[in-house]
């Protein structure tokens, strides 16, 4: 039946209204089960908090500090891609744009908006933002990607193997060298630019025709608009994008090595390198869309595999919480108030 005065909502939005409830409760489902049955399961909680208790003075201090550190080098690439946009606004940026991302189940769209948003506000051009917002997106993805990869390299190093990061490693290596080849062919030429739009397009309508969405149209023109935008950014810039988002997420990684020792495993049950992996394997889960921030795929991969490499139950359970709340939740909470306080003090969006 065609929606009616009586029935003002159509079917299209009533059919993503639902989907929106799906994934919701899929979510919820998720992240119950992952705290109250599966981590419960490798480690009572009562003897996870007595080990979290048994963190001296000095080694919260420094589990603190590593935290701190991660927080303050959140909007390194933004700096990287923006010339102009200062320290201050990059971390008022990123922190504000990743807790919508965080918040939502597939709330990426919602996070690059809102930088958009942002950014906008604060006088740059459209082109510039679009382009910004674009370009550290794509090497957001190539260094996430390139760690699974790094770590099965050191993991092969030491003579150690490890199915699950194996599988994963193969599966960002394929992605990454997809991604770079098509970097490297949209920078190349506008024709070689055309030819990946409309493969893009060709790609995310079958993509998103299993969900009864689509079709993605126009590509072609956009990539060749980015390419003549980026391309001297790019040649000028590209080691500092790379090294600005490799420097900010390593610090996260920073945050777990410091968490593990102070919860009490050592180096000769998880060492620095078997860290690294689970690590990066565990970056990858964060993407899942199911959960704001992959919460409860994070958290079952990343104790799994610390089991696995030799952590006791309780410092796998202990050192996970502890880092998914300084490198989750925290930044989370700072995104709140620098939220907050753009939302008090911005002005209107500047014309194009």
């Amino acid at each position: 039946m065609p929606p009616t005065e009586q029935d003002p909502t159509p079917p299209t939005r009533r059919r993503l209204d639902a989907r929106g409830v799906l994934l919701t409760a899929v979510g919820l489902l998720v992240i119950g089960l992952t705290f109250f049955v599966v981590l419960p399961s490798i480690a009572d909680y009562g003897e996870v908090w007595r080990q979290i208790q048994a963190m001296s003075t000095a080694e919260q201090l420094l589990v603190a500090l590593t935290a701190v550190i991660n927080l303050a080098t959140f909007g390194l690439i933004w700096i990287a891609a923006l010339p102009g946009l200062g320290y201050w606004r990059s971390q008022e940026l990123t922190l504000t744009s990743n807790t919508v991302t965080a918040s939502l189940p597939v709330g990426g769209p919602a996070g690059m908006a809102a930088s958009y948003q942002m950014l906008r506000t604060w006088g740059f051009s459209a082109n510039a933002v679009a382009r910004t917002v674009v370009l550290t997106g794509v090497f957001k993805q190539l260094v996430s990607l390139g760690f699974p990869v790094l770590a099965l390299a050191l993991l092969a190093l030491e003579g150690k193997r490890n199915p699950t990061i194996e599988a994963a490693a193969l599966i960002g290596l394929g992605i990454l060298g997809a991604m770079v080849l098509a970097l490297v062919a949209v920078l190349h030429s506008e024709r070689q630019a055309r030819r990946v739009g409309r493969t893009w397009d060709r790609v995310g309508t079958r993509a998103l025709r299993l969900v009864r969405r689509g079709p993605v149209q126009g590509s072609a023109e956009r990539f060749v608009h980015f390419r003549r935008g980026s391309l001297g950014l790019i040649r000028k810039r590209w080691y500092w994008l790379i090294l600005s988002e490799a420097v900010g997420v390593l610090t996260m990684f920073l945050v777990l090595l410091v968490t593990l020792r102070a919860v009490g495993v050592t180096a000769e049950q998880v060492d620095v390198t078997e860290a690294f992996a689970a690590w990066a394997f565990a970056r990858l889960l964060a993407s899942i869309p199911l959960t704001p921030g992959g919460v409860g795929f994070v958290e079952i991969g990343l104790t799994g595999l610390l089991v696995s490499f030799g952590a006791d139950d309780a410092g796998a359970v202990a050192a996970t919480l502890i880092y998914r709340a300084l490198t989750l939740a925290l930044p989370l909470v700072a995104g709140l108030v620098t939220s907050f306080t753009w939302r008090r003090h911005h002005p209107e969006p500047a014309p194009g």
